[in-house]
């Protein structure tokens, strides 16, 4: 249930809300009723909406003809801030992101 519900809650228009709800979830990632990629997802699309950088490096956007992520808090540690959260090496993310979506236009 919390899995479907937090899913809702990330893809929501309303920015303010993802906040709020971001700010109340870390108990449950903390139990495991999140998955930590979740968190990390909507922890760097929430902090993208109000204007501050990554920590995770989930966030695509079109840069040169390729997805790419942007405004990255402290790149030289990104891998293992992702490795805490169960994601991917950001190369290997960005990798298979790129044959996934294909090129993009700006």
């Amino acid at each position: 249930l919390f899995d479907r519900l937090f899913h809702v809650v990330q893809h929501s228009p309303d920015v303010a809300f993802r906040a709020q709800v971001l700010s109340e979830i870390r108990p449950y990632l903390d139990q495991g009723l999140i998955g930590k990629s979740d968190y990390a997802l909507m922890y760097d699309k929430v902090e993208l909406a109000n204007g501050r950088g990554q920590l995770y490096g989930t966030q695509y956007k079109c840069v040169d003809g390729q997805y790419n992520t942007y405004n990255l808090n402290d790149p030289d540690t990104v891998d293992a801030r992702r490795a805490e959260m169960g994601l991917a090496p950001l190369d290997e993310y960005l990798k298979i992101g790129r044959e996934m979506y294909g090129p993009c236009a700006e």
